[in-house]
Formats: structure tokens, sequence, C-alpha cells
């Protein structure tokens, strides 16, 4: 990540993805690339994520 910021009392975590950061076929990591690999794991099952853009998601407790 690039940076975070913390909101709504703790209860939203906004994450920016660096620009430099690539895939092994060098495609770039991008939120909806994150957000797929989070809603795939049960132990988020109940934490709301949403991709804001290509380069900012924002995960809701």
């Amino acid at each position: 990540a690039e940076s975070y910021e913390v909101r709504e009392e703790g209860r939203v975590y906004e994450i920016k993805i660096r620009e430099d950061v690539f895939w092994h076929d060098d495609q770039p990591i991008v939120a909806a690339d994150v957000e797929k690999t989070f809603s795939q794991d049960p132990a988020f099952s109940e934490v709301k994520l949403e991709v804001v853009s290509d380069k900012l998601v924002r995960f809701k407790l």
C-alpha cells in the first residue's frame, strides 16, 4: 500500500495501492484485484469491500 486512512471511528479503512506494484505478468495490481482476493477469504466474510477507483479500495467493518 502507498497509504491508508482510518475513518468512522475505526470502522472504515481506505487503502491506496502503489502505482509501481505489478503481477508476475506485468499487469498492474488494482483495487478490483484486492477486492476479489479478500472476498474469497472466509475470514473477511463480514467485511464489506468497495472499489473506489483503480488504486483505492475501502474496507467497511
